[in-house]
């Protein structure tokens, strides 16, 4: 019982099991996850720290650029233009890779001297780095640009100039060479792993270490910005920020997050799914071993039961032989039970044969018994002389032969029945019979019956056959003296909880209140009914005939 419902032995221990690794693989699963979590951190970790090592290298040239300009803000040749400037910017400032060109403007916007030569009067008023240049006292960073004087993709790292008074005049600005800044990026090693990537302020990409990235980049990056992307093939991407230049310019590191993750997605497969197949096998081993060890053998001592219970007690001990020792002492147990049940009723059928054999042998004798009265009987009343001596000793006959047939009819159906019992028509078809032959000299009075069926005991068919003989006894003497024709019927009816006998005749009437009523027959038919807890009636017409009427209750055939 389980929950209030009966299970089997299998589903017993299977839950009984589930229970015990249901804690464990719990907790397992939440160590999975926490495992989960720790190893995202970790992988985010190193994504960060790759991010780092990317900018670090990156930064030491827009480092050497910054430094570079502070120092030629401060050197006299460039700061005031004089002739010597664009010699003094050739021979100190050239070689800084990616640094390719130095150019000094004057306060009005136009080149005074580069490293690269210039066309005259060339002006970068107008220009948005000249511009924020302009307007800022450190150091700024362009968007990527073509560069006027260097022809190609550049960032311009610019530095206002200040004279004596400070006031503005001029710029000297560098131009970073994107094309080497990508091969640089390129040979990191961290571009053998993901796409590295240089983003302006404003979301534009600079350059990365690919000529085609794998996904656009997302607006409103800020340094220190995480988060995962997706390709156009719905794939993910993990990427991080790191500052390379002020808040101008960032690094920006991405791998695919199922390349990242795959360790950590790996570990946490194997910790949830291995808890499962744990218990997936635990269920197995106990299904196969509970089905080997207790089941099969439960089956068989059922099947042993069965085979008892049919009667059949030779059993089998061999076929247990290799059964679990309990199961197997169970079995001896059923088998020794077997062979006490199988001997007991060995005992108890000798002992019922005997039984039936004496039995039949009292029957046998009490029917010769009767055999023997009634015979003496009808012995004595052919020699009586005397009407009422004849009449009396035939009335005992036919008593005595009622008697009779009830012991033959109860004996003839004691093997069907644990107690003996008669059946109503039978027996008032057998009483026709005999009465009609105590009574053959009134061959033109018609005895006839009908009757419900119903079993009555012995107990019961005995008073009520006597009813019946003494009833019909006084129809035939009394209501037909003459010989004159007549009929009797008797019927027997189960109306509700009640069993109602009545015999009628047509033949002539008495008063009921007369002597008649008063005789021994009446007495005897009075305590007749008696006996079956009944009442009779008696109704007589001088011109109608008689009618004799036995109620009992149903119960009293039980």
């Amino acid at each position: 019982m389980f929950f209030g419902r009966s299970i089997s032995l299998k589903q017993g221990l299977l839950m009984v099991v589930l229970a015990a690794l249901l804690p464990i693989t719990v907790t397992s699963v939440l160590q999975s996850i926490a495992n989960w979590r720790a190893m995202q951190n970790a992988a985010m970790a190193t994504l960060g720290a790759n991010a780092k090592a990317v900018a670090e290298r990156e930064r030491d040239a827009f480092l050497v650029s910054n430094r570079l300009l502070m120092v030629g803000s401060a050197n006299p040749d460039i700061r005031n233009m004089t002739d010597r400037c664009d010699a003094v910017l050739r021979t100190g400032f050239r070689g800084h890779d990616p640094v390719i060109n130095f150019v000094r403007t004057d306060a009005s916007g136009r080149a005074r001297c580069s490293i690269i030569p210039f066309r005259e009067g060339l002006s970068f008023v107008g220009e948005p780095w000249w511009e924020d240049t302009k307007k800022s006292r450190v150091v700024t960073v362009s968007q990527p640009t073509f560069g006027t004087v260097s022809r190609k993709p550049v960032i311009i790292s610019a530095l206002a100039v200040l004279n004596d008074k400070g006031e503005f005049d001029g710029t000297i600005s560098a131009g970073l060479d994107i094309s080497r800044l990508a091969r640089s990026i390129s040979d990191a090693p961290e571009a053998r792993t993901g796409v590295i990537a240089i983003i302006s302020r404003s979301g534009n990409l600079v350059t990365s270490d690919t000529d085609k990235m794998p996904f656009t980049v997302p607006p409103g990056l800020s340094a220190g910005s995480s988060g995962v992307i997706r390709t156009q093939g719905n794939e993910k991407w993990v990427y991080q920020t790191v500052e390379l230049s002020g808040d101008d310019l960032f690094v920006l590191y991405a791998e695919p997050r199922a390349r990242i993750m795959k360790a950590a997605l790996t570990q946490f497969r194997a910790s949830i799914i291995m808890p499962l197949v744990t218990i997936l096998l635990t269920l197995c081993a106990i299904w196969f071993g509970t089905n080997r060890l207790v089941i099969r053998w439960l089956t068989r001592l059922r099947q042993l039961s069965e085979e008892f219970t049919k009667g059949n007690f030779s059993g089998n001990r061999t076929a247990f032989a290799t059964a679990p020792s309990e199961l197997r002492g169970l079995s001896d147990d059923l088998h020794t039970m077997a062979e006490v049940i199988d001997s007991r009723t060995a005992e108890l059928t000798a002992a019922l044969d005997t039984k039936t054999k004496l039995t039949r042998e009292v029957h046998h004798r009490v029917k010769n018994n009767l055999q023997i009265v009634t015979s003496l009987l009808t012995m004595q009343a052919s020699r009586v002389t005397d009407d009422a001596a004849q009449t009396a000793l035939k009335q005992s006959r036919a008593r005595i032969v009622a008697l009779a047939l009830i012991h033959r009819l109860s004996y003839e159906q004691e093997n069907d029945s644990a107690e003996p019992s008669v059946t109503v028509e039978t027996l008032m078809g057998e009483l026709c019979k005999q009465l009609r032959y105590a009574h053959r000299e009134n061959q033109h009075v018609d005895l006839s019956f009908r009757a419900d069926h119903c079993s009555l005991p012995v107990d019961s068919a005995v008073p009520l056959a006597l009813f019946i003989v003494e009833a019909v006894t006084n129809s035939f003497r009394h209501a037909f003296p003459t010989n004159a024709p007549g009929k009797i019927e008797m019927t027997f009816a189960l109306v509700g909880d009640k069993a109602i006998l009545s015999i009628e005749d047509n033949g002539q009437g008495y008063d009921v209140n007369a002597g008649l009523a008063r005789n021994m027959g009446t007495q005897l038919m009075q305590g007749f009914a008696s006996q079956l807890n009944g009442t009779v009636t008696f109704i007589s017409d001088r011109n109608m005939g008689s009618s004799t009427t036995l109620h009992f209750p149903v119960t009293a055939l039980s």
